[in-house]
């Protein structure tokens, strides 16, 4: 079986015909409108860790990163509507007025809507409200937010910004369901009903299907695996041994993967809510134990995920350690920074991206889950830009992240894989 380092040379030499190869499991319904993917990169296993079909962000991408989306977005529209521009677009966000990133992210949106020739209407999706509404973003930007019937009035597409944890908005529902007006992405792709271990599922089948066609190529190098648990209570000490147990058999598994590939780090785990975002659910252990002992904090934690929705469905998944790291000297004090790689999609290609960094993590923050408080995202141009000195991460295959996603290399690689699996869970026939 190959090490790391043989499988990814090989692969450098056998990309082009891999991802032709995977383009024939694309679905018909395409790829979605667009997504967020959060890779890491051990150096010796790549994987993406989360897949969002309704991205914020878009504000931490360069203004080169949003001129392409808007051409990818052109493209998208084009095949889909099946009328030239410019496009009466509504676009429903989350009702996130006290949140300045996500008002600095729907301004994005909004540039790049008007720059792929679309006419926006901001649609409210809160309780409703009797006129337009104005609100202003952090960056100048005005932001005129319309009453949601009025805003949906003869729209040619809907485009959803929100990941409906809650339910169906059931204003966008009679409305959709009355007139048949395409949304993208899906509402049946929101929270409330969509699982990441159904996403997982369809990528490890694509990544089999590779396998079964090149020899070379291992799964292994792009799976984080994982392990879905239901009706898991944290607050019951009987649950909680129960995911222990499966967390132990989980792990000797994963020594066994380990030791076949001559892997030295030592497996862990994240345990992670299974629907929802915002990085809300999410545990990193190394010990079993630690989710029978967990503290009253954690046990707050994995309670409820967003829109104090309960949690007790459970994935179990492999961490793959960020080797963005490096140590940061700051008087007599040492201190780790660590750093993962955010990738953008529009119809299926990358655009850019961000690095979503933490240097308050401790000595093991390799390991731990970084889209929690204290964060801060640079774009990938900048970071190997003008920032490089300030942030001076390793480079894992002699290649930094912008490379990976404008050259067919190992990012580019994963994006494909990941939007073909999302088209996938939207069109699965």
């Amino acid at each position: 079986m190959a090490n790391s380092r043989n499988f990814f040379a090989q692969l450098d030499e056998e990309i082009d015909a891999v991802t032709a190869f995977l383009a024939r499991y694309t679905s018909s319904c395409g790829y979605p409108v667009y997504t967020s993917m959060d890779i890491r990169d051990a150096g010796w296993k790549v994987g993406v860790v989360d897949v969002n079909l309704f991205p914020a962000g878009f504000n931490r991408l360069h203004p080169q990163d949003l001129e392409r989306g808007a051409e990818k977005l052109r493209q998208f529209l084009s095949a889909k509507l099946l009328k030239p521009s410019p496009w009466k677009v509504a676009l429903v966000p989350e009702a996130h007025t006290n949140n300045k990133g996500y008002l600095e992210n729907l301004t994005g949106i909004i540039d790049m809507l008007s720059l792929a020739n679309c006419e926006v209407q901001l649609a409210w999706s809160g309780a409703p409200i009797p006129r337009p509404w104005i609100v202003q973003a952090s960056n100048g930007k005005h932001l005129t937010y319309i009453p949601m019937p009025a805003a949906l009035e003869n729209c040619d597409a809907v485009i959803l910004n929100h990941d409906l944890s809650g339910g169906m908005i059931p204003t966008l529902k009679e409305f959709l369901d009355r007139t048949k007006t395409p949304c993208f992405p899906s509402p049946s792709l929101g929270w409330y009903r969509r699982r990441k271990s159904q996403h997982f599922e369809i990528v490890d089948g694509l990544l089999n299907k590779i396998a079964k066609e090149f020899s070379f190529f291992d799964p292994f190098y792009f799976m984080p695996k994982s392990a879905h648990i239901t009706g898991i209570d944290f607050s019951k000490a009987e649950d909680r041994e129960r995911l222990a147990k499966n967390a132990e058999e989980f792990l000797a598994e994963l020594r066994r993967d380990y030791e076949k590939r001559e892997i030295k780090t030592p497996p862990r785990l994240i345990v992670k809510n299974n629907a929802g975002t915002y990085g809300i659910g999410v545990l990193s252990i190394s010990s079993p134990q630690e989710l029978i002992e967990l503290t009253r904090s954690d046990l707050n934690k994995m309670k409820t995920g967003k829109e104090s929705v309960s949690i007790s469905d459970i994935l179990l998944q492999e961490t793959v350690p960020t080797s963005f790291v490096f140590e940061k000297i700051a008087g007599d004090a040492t201190t780790k920074v660590a750093a993962e790689p955010t990738i953008y999609l529009v119809n299926g290609l990358p655009i850019g991206g961000f690095l979503r960094i933490h240097e308050k993590l401790g000595a093991e923050a390799e390991y731990q889950n970084l889209n929690q408080p204290g964060s801060i995202l640079e774009t990938i141009s900048d970071v190997i830009g003008p920032l490089c000195s300030q942030f001076p991460f390793p480079k894992p295959r002699n290649r930094c992240p912008k490379d990976e996603i404008t050259t067919k290399s190992v990012y580019y690689f994963l994006c494909k894989l990941h939007a073909t699996a999302a088209g996938l869970e939207e069109c699965p026939k």
